[in-house]
């Protein structure tokens, strides 16, 4: 039955055999972690409005935004000198112990009477920031692991782990809310539990599979993050398609943080 399947699904995504492996652990790896981001995005957004107000959102975003692009300068500058399955695996364990430390404020706050406002924020931010960076991370250890013709046929497959495990968390969250009748604050640290699951998916692909393409140390830069800025700076001015590019990508960004705004 599950050779058939996988046949038919072959047939249809344009799969070889000898890829079955790699796309099964990533869209496995993919699904696990969106079913906990599906439990935190509802939860963030939904306690943040109610805690503290729709006003709050703006300043939220960015707190967010400033986080992620300080993070992202020392992000680039590691990838120059860890494996991207290296900076995943950090990612995910350092989510998981967000996600516990924000669900132990979130007990505190409930034992002191709701008087920590400030945890509603912190959860918003702090989760925005791992989730943006993971999402940025994780399609170039994908594309690391599949060459790029392998690459345009197994990613539709694989991606599509997001939505369903996505689908799958919400259906939880609201199965637990409504049959369970628990409050949202103490299920913060189902993103943990999931951020161990896809942790355990990145050690089988570790252990089972080999990229086709990895960083040579002579190729690894050694200036350092804010160096490394500048020069990537001065190179996208001097080329008009990055400009414009860039400028696309930031009215893109306003538009949509707008939108989510509304």
């Amino acid at each position: 039955m599950i050779t058939r399947l996988l046949r038919f699904l072959g047939n249809v995504f344009s799969i070889k055999t000898n890829e079955w492996e790699g796309v099964l652990l990533f869209f496995l790896l993919l699904m696990i972690f969106s079913y906990g981001v599906s439990f935190a995005r509802s939860i963030g957004v939904t306690l943040l409005v109610y805690k503290l107000g729709g006003d709050s959102l703006p300043f939220m975003f960015i707190f967010t935004d400033l986080g992620i692009m300080v993070g992202s300068i020392v992000y680039a500058h590691y990838t120059r000198k860890a494996t991207g399955l290296a900076i995943l695996g950090f990612f995910l364990l350092a989510t998981t112990l967000f996600s516990l430390v924000a669900q132990a404020l979130f007990f505190f706050n409930e034992v002191w009477a709701d008087h920590l406002n400030w945890v509603y924020g912190f959860f918003f931010v702090g989760f925005q920031f791992f989730y943006v960076l993971i999402f940025i991370h994780v399609s170039s250890v994908i594309a690391s692991y599949f060459t790029a013709v392998q690459f345009k046929r197994v990613t539709s497959l694989i991606q599509s782990g997001l939505p369903i495990g996505g689908v799958l968390g919400g259906m939880s969250l609201v199965t637990m809310l409504e049959l369970f009748k628990l409050r949202p604050e103490r299920l913060v640290f189902m993103l943990g539990l999931a951020c161990l699951g896809a942790y355990g998916v990145l050690y089988m692909i570790h252990a089972r599979l080999s990229p086709v393409r990895a960083s040579a140390p002579e190729f690894r830069g050694t200036l350092n993050p804010f160096k490394e800025l500048f020069a990537a700076f001065k190179y996208t001015l001097s080329s008009s398609l990055m400009v414009a590019m860039s400028l696309g990508l930031m009215l893109f960004v306003i538009g949509s943080k707008l939108l989510e705004y509304q």
